[in-house]
């Protein structure tokens, strides 16, 4: 029984950590100012609309 405990544990750890990889909105946000600064206003407004996808309340964005 601790076995299973075990298992399930480990593989549950394993599939939260998956989740933990996704882009945080202050890095498409400084991604977005890179580009607008670089003059590629387009790819930087994209950037922006990621950024405030993923957490509609980031006012930066």
């Amino acid at each position: 029984m601790k076995r299973v405990t075990l298992c399930l544990t480990f593989t549950l750890i394993i599939l939260l950590a998956g989740f933990s990889v996704e882009p945080k909105a202050e890095a498409y946000n400084s991604k977005g100012l890179e580009l607008y600064e670089a003059g590629r206003y387009r790819e930087a407004i994209e950037a922006f609309k990621k950024a405030i996808g993923i957490d509609p309340k980031y006012a930066e964005a």
